[in-house]
């Protein structure tokens, strides 16, 4: 599967997609070697309801079997695609994971080349799960990263604002 990296210079490019995860084993044990997971939101449990949540990129990958993760920008979610450039955004980010012996390290937006627009590291709101904040629209996309404290890290889909600069 592809890489953070190669995740960053696809978007870069200009491609709209949504990151995956998964695992590459031989032990016979598929689907539940390791904790990766990729996540589809959606209300509609149906197979068009997948499907349509998917085409819509409201997806995210994750280290972490069960972590519970949201995401809207000026109240559209991961994978929305916002046409006119608003002065700033709007950023919530919901995220939980019910391990009492996991915790949230640190959230952050990430935008173009991946540069890091903003970071929640505070451990009190962290562990509240509900984060916001308002930044400038200065990119042309913007995703979440979550990292654990064990190491695990989740990757949103990102909300596209305004036309993409295409590099490379």
């Amino acid at each position: 599967y592809p890489s953070y990296e190669q995740y960053i210079m696809a978007l870069d490019k200009g491609w709209h997609l949504a990151p995956t995860n998964n695992q590459d084993n031989h032990k016979g044990r598929w689907g539940n070697a390791n904790d990766a997971r990729d996540v589809i939101l959606t209300d509609n449990f149906t197979e068009e309801g997948i499907y349509e949540a998917i085409r819509a990129l409201r997806m995210y990958a994750t280290e972490d079997k069960n972590l519970e993760l949201g995401y809207t920008v000026n109240g559209q979610m991961m994978g929305s695609n916002i046409s006119a450039v608003p002065e700033k955004l709007d950023i919530e980010v919901s995220v939980y994971d019910p391990d009492a012996s996991d915790s949230i390290a640190k959230v952050e937006v990430v935008v173009n080349s991946g540069k890091v627009a903003y970071t929640w590291s505070d451990p009190a709101e962290l562990a509240s799960g509900a984060l916001t904040c308002s930044i400038p629209a200065a990119y042309s996309y913007y995703f979440i990263r979550v990292t654990q404290g064990d190491g695990d890290i989740a990757v949103t889909a990102p909300v596209w604002v305004g036309e993409t600069l295409k590099l490379g």
